[in-house]
Protein backbone atom coordinates (compact mmCIF):
# COMPACT_ATOMS: atom_id res chain seq x y z
CA UNK A 1 0.00 0.00 0.00
CA UNK A 2 1.17 3.54 -0.79
CA UNK A 3 1.15 5.83 2.29
CA UNK A 4 -1.16 8.82 2.26
CA UNK A 5 1.81 11.18 1.86
CA UNK A 6 2.42 9.54 -1.52
CA UNK A 7 5.72 7.81 -0.79
CA UNK A 8 6.93 4.47 0.48
CA UNK A 9 10.43 3.13 1.03
CA UNK A 10 11.69 1.18 -2.00
CA UNK A 11 14.96 -0.17 -3.34
CA UNK A 12 16.03 -0.15 -6.99
CA UNK A 13 18.91 -1.76 -8.86
CA UNK A 14 20.59 0.31 -11.58
CA UNK A 15 22.77 -1.33 -14.22
CA UNK A 16 23.83 -0.54 -17.80
CA UNK A 17 26.30 -1.36 -20.57
CA UNK A 18 26.08 -5.13 -20.42
CA UNK A 19 26.63 -5.59 -24.17
CA UNK A 20 25.22 -9.06 -24.69
CA UNK A 21 26.48 -10.31 -28.04
CA UNK A 22 29.95 -8.84 -27.55
CA UNK A 23 32.23 -10.96 -29.74
CA UNK A 24 35.42 -10.48 -27.72
CA UNK A 25 34.19 -11.76 -24.33
CA UNK A 26 30.80 -13.41 -24.89
CA UNK A 27 30.95 -15.80 -21.94
CA UNK A 28 32.17 -13.14 -19.53
CA UNK A 29 29.31 -10.87 -20.60
CA UNK A 30 26.71 -13.60 -20.12
CA UNK A 31 28.14 -14.52 -16.73
CA UNK A 32 28.02 -10.87 -15.66
CA UNK A 33 24.39 -10.47 -16.66
CA UNK A 34 23.47 -13.66 -14.84
CA UNK A 35 25.26 -12.25 -11.79
CA UNK A 36 23.25 -9.03 -12.09
CA UNK A 37 20.02 -11.02 -11.93
CA UNK A 38 21.37 -13.08 -9.01
CA UNK A 39 22.21 -9.84 -7.20
CA UNK A 40 18.77 -8.35 -7.83
CA UNK A 41 17.17 -11.44 -6.30
CA UNK A 42 19.56 -11.54 -3.35
CA UNK A 43 19.17 -7.82 -2.64
CA UNK A 44 15.37 -8.05 -2.74
CA UNK A 45 15.03 -4.96 -4.92
CA UNK A 46 11.63 -3.69 -6.05
CA UNK A 47 12.60 -2.80 -9.64
CA UNK A 48 15.59 -3.09 -11.98
CA UNK A 49 16.71 -0.33 -14.37
CA UNK A 50 18.88 -1.12 -17.41
CA UNK A 51 20.10 2.27 -18.63
CA UNK A 52 21.07 1.35 -22.18
CA UNK A 53 23.22 -1.12 -24.12
CA UNK A 54 21.79 -4.36 -22.82
CA UNK A 55 22.86 -5.62 -26.26
CA UNK A 56 26.11 -4.88 -28.06
CA UNK A 57 24.29 -4.11 -31.31
CA UNK A 58 20.94 -4.41 -33.05
CA UNK A 59 22.36 -7.32 -35.06
CA UNK A 60 22.74 -9.72 -32.13
CA UNK A 61 21.87 -13.34 -32.79
CA UNK A 62 18.73 -14.98 -31.49
CA UNK A 63 20.53 -17.01 -28.85
CA UNK A 64 21.56 -13.79 -27.11
CA UNK A 65 17.96 -12.58 -27.13
CA UNK A 66 16.78 -15.93 -25.76
CA UNK A 67 19.43 -15.77 -23.04
CA UNK A 68 18.43 -12.22 -22.04
CA UNK A 69 14.75 -13.12 -21.85
CA UNK A 70 15.46 -16.28 -19.85
CA UNK A 71 17.44 -14.25 -17.32
CA UNK A 72 14.86 -11.44 -17.09
CA UNK A 73 12.12 -14.02 -16.59
CA UNK A 74 13.86 -15.16 -13.40
CA UNK A 75 12.79 -11.89 -11.82
CA UNK A 76 9.32 -11.40 -10.37
CA UNK A 77 9.69 -7.62 -10.32
CA UNK A 78 9.49 -4.93 -13.03
CA UNK A 79 12.50 -4.43 -15.28
CA UNK A 80 12.71 -1.16 -17.24
CA UNK A 81 14.97 -1.12 -20.31
CA UNK A 82 16.17 2.01 -22.09
CA UNK A 83 17.74 1.60 -25.57
CA UNK A 84 21.29 2.98 -25.67
CA UNK A 85 23.61 3.90 -28.50
CA UNK A 86 24.61 0.27 -29.23
CA UNK A 87 21.03 -1.07 -29.16
CA UNK A 88 19.41 2.15 -30.33
CA UNK A 89 15.73 2.47 -31.15
CA UNK A 90 16.24 3.06 -34.87
CA UNK A 91 14.51 1.28 -37.74
CA UNK A 92 16.67 -1.82 -37.27
CA UNK A 93 16.25 -1.96 -33.49
CA UNK A 94 16.24 -5.31 -31.75
CA UNK A 95 13.40 -3.88 -29.67
CA UNK A 96 11.27 -3.46 -32.80
CA UNK A 97 12.02 -6.97 -34.09
CA UNK A 98 11.47 -8.78 -30.78
CA UNK A 99 8.41 -8.21 -28.59
CA UNK A 100 10.13 -8.30 -25.22
CA UNK A 101 7.06 -7.47 -23.07
CA UNK A 102 5.09 -10.25 -24.78
CA UNK A 103 7.83 -12.80 -24.12
CA UNK A 104 8.64 -11.47 -20.66
CA UNK A 105 5.66 -9.63 -19.11
CA UNK A 106 7.71 -8.05 -16.29
CA UNK A 107 9.68 -6.01 -18.86
CA UNK A 108 8.86 -2.38 -19.73
CA UNK A 109 10.58 -0.73 -22.71
CA UNK A 110 11.04 3.02 -23.05
CA UNK A 111 10.62 3.67 -26.77
CA UNK A 112 8.95 7.03 -27.42
CA UNK A 113 11.55 9.27 -29.11
CA UNK A 114 10.26 12.37 -27.32
CA UNK A 115 10.61 10.67 -23.93
CA UNK A 116 8.27 8.48 -21.92
CA UNK A 117 6.96 8.53 -18.36
CA UNK A 118 6.24 5.21 -16.66
CA UNK A 119 4.29 5.19 -13.40
CA UNK A 120 4.34 2.35 -10.88
CA UNK A 121 1.61 3.18 -8.33
CA UNK A 122 2.43 0.27 -6.02
CA UNK A 123 5.95 1.68 -5.65
CA UNK A 124 4.88 5.34 -5.64
CA UNK A 125 7.41 5.76 -8.44
CA UNK A 126 7.62 7.77 -11.66
CA UNK A 127 10.33 6.80 -14.17
CA UNK A 128 11.16 8.89 -17.24
CA UNK A 129 13.59 8.26 -20.06
CA UNK A 130 14.27 9.03 -23.70
CA UNK A 131 15.66 6.25 -25.91
CA UNK A 132 18.69 6.79 -28.09
CA UNK A 133 17.50 6.79 -31.71
CA UNK A 134 20.56 8.52 -33.19
CA UNK A 135 23.71 9.05 -31.17
CA UNK A 136 24.86 12.54 -32.17
CA UNK A 137 25.51 15.95 -30.52
CA UNK A 138 21.97 17.13 -31.24
CA UNK A 139 20.43 14.41 -29.12
CA UNK A 140 19.89 15.61 -25.53
CA UNK A 141 18.86 12.68 -23.31
CA UNK A 142 17.21 14.72 -20.54
CA UNK A 143 16.49 18.04 -22.26
CA UNK A 144 12.72 17.42 -22.29
CA UNK A 145 12.42 16.04 -18.79
CA UNK A 146 8.95 16.90 -17.40
CA UNK A 147 8.39 18.64 -14.10
CA UNK A 148 7.68 16.58 -11.01
CA UNK A 149 4.12 15.31 -10.73
CA UNK A 150 2.65 14.75 -7.28
CA UNK A 151 4.47 13.21 -4.34
CA UNK A 152 5.84 10.06 -5.95
CA UNK A 153 9.54 9.32 -6.23
CA UNK A 154 10.97 10.66 -9.51
CA UNK A 155 13.81 8.80 -11.21
CA UNK A 156 15.29 9.68 -14.60
CA UNK A 157 17.03 7.22 -16.93
CA UNK A 158 19.46 8.45 -19.58
CA UNK A 159 22.18 7.11 -21.85
CA UNK A 160 24.86 9.55 -22.91
CA UNK A 161 27.91 11.52 -21.86
CA UNK A 162 27.76 13.66 -18.71
CA UNK A 163 29.02 17.22 -19.12
CA UNK A 164 29.60 18.97 -15.76
CA UNK A 165 27.80 22.18 -14.84
CA UNK A 166 27.33 24.57 -17.73
CA UNK A 167 30.26 23.52 -19.90
CA UNK A 168 29.89 23.51 -23.67
CA UNK A 169 30.50 20.29 -25.53
CA UNK A 170 30.51 18.70 -28.95
CA UNK A 171 30.08 15.21 -27.49
CA UNK A 172 27.23 13.04 -28.76
CA UNK A 173 24.20 12.56 -26.50
CA UNK A 174 25.30 15.09 -23.85
CA UNK A 175 23.73 14.95 -20.39
CA UNK A 176 24.24 18.45 -19.04
CA UNK A 177 25.01 18.89 -15.38
CA UNK A 178 22.89 22.01 -15.18
CA UNK A 179 19.91 20.00 -16.44
CA UNK A 180 20.37 17.45 -13.68
CA UNK A 181 20.75 20.11 -10.99
CA UNK A 182 17.71 22.09 -12.14
CA UNK A 183 15.43 19.07 -12.46
CA UNK A 184 14.53 18.65 -8.80
CA UNK A 185 14.24 14.89 -9.44
CA UNK A 186 15.41 12.31 -6.91
CA UNK A 187 17.93 10.26 -8.90
CA UNK A 188 19.31 9.80 -12.41
CA UNK A 189 20.35 6.32 -13.55
CA UNK A 190 22.91 6.86 -16.30
CA UNK A 191 24.52 4.59 -18.88
CA UNK A 192 27.23 4.87 -21.56
CA UNK A 193 30.33 5.32 -19.37
CA UNK A 194 31.68 1.90 -18.42
CA UNK A 195 33.42 2.72 -15.11
CA UNK A 196 31.31 3.55 -12.06
CA UNK A 197 31.09 7.33 -11.70
CA UNK A 198 29.23 9.64 -9.32
CA UNK A 199 28.07 12.69 -11.30
CA UNK A 200 25.57 14.16 -8.82
CA UNK A 201 24.83 17.83 -9.43
CA UNK A 202 23.55 20.25 -6.80
CA UNK A 203 21.13 18.37 -4.58
CA UNK A 204 20.24 15.79 -7.24
CA UNK A 205 21.94 12.38 -7.10
CA UNK A 206 23.12 10.85 -10.37
CA UNK A 207 25.64 8.21 -11.31
CA UNK A 208 26.86 5.79 -13.92
CA UNK A 209 26.56 2.26 -12.62
CA UNK A 210 29.34 1.27 -14.97
CA UNK A 211 29.35 -2.04 -16.77
CA UNK A 212 28.90 -5.16 -14.64
CA UNK A 213 31.41 -6.88 -16.92
CA UNK A 214 35.01 -6.97 -15.78
CA UNK A 215 37.08 -8.67 -18.48
CA UNK A 216 40.47 -7.21 -17.60
CA UNK A 217 42.20 -6.86 -14.23
CA UNK A 218 42.88 -3.20 -15.02
CA UNK A 219 39.16 -2.40 -15.04
CA UNK A 220 39.00 -1.55 -11.37
CA UNK A 221 35.84 0.56 -11.75
CA UNK A 222 33.82 -2.06 -13.65
CA UNK A 223 32.01 -5.09 -12.33
CA UNK A 224 29.39 -3.24 -10.32
CA UNK A 225 25.73 -2.39 -10.05
CA UNK A 226 24.18 0.43 -8.03
CA UNK A 227 21.57 -0.06 -5.33
CA UNK A 228 19.35 3.01 -5.00
CA UNK A 229 17.56 3.48 -1.70
CA UNK A 230 14.47 5.71 -1.79
CA UNK A 231 13.60 6.03 1.89
CA UNK A 232 10.53 8.04 2.89
CA UNK A 233 12.20 9.03 6.17
CA UNK A 234 15.90 9.28 5.26
CA UNK A 235 15.68 10.44 1.67
CA UNK A 236 17.68 9.18 -1.31
CA UNK A 237 21.03 7.38 -1.30
CA UNK A 238 22.93 4.93 -3.47
CA UNK A 239 25.58 2.28 -2.95
CA UNK A 240 27.97 0.65 -5.39
CA UNK A 241 27.86 -3.14 -5.14
CA UNK A 242 30.10 -5.79 -6.69
CA UNK A 243 28.25 -8.40 -8.75
CA UNK A 244 29.15 -12.01 -8.21
CA UNK A 245 27.56 -15.24 -9.38
CA UNK A 246 26.07 -17.60 -6.86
Amino acid sequence: MVPQDGKRTIKLMHTADIHLGDHAEPQAVRAAFEAVVDSAIDEGVDLVIIAGDLFDSNRVKGDNVDFAIAQLARLSIPVVILPGNHDSYDETSIYRRVDFPARCPNVWLITRPEGELLTFPDLALNLWGKPVVEHHPGFRPIADLPARQGHYWHVGIAHGYHVPGSQNTDRSSPILGREIAASGWDYFALGHVHPFRDVSEGEVLACYSGSPVRTDSSQQSAGYVVIVNLDKDRGVSFERRTVSRR
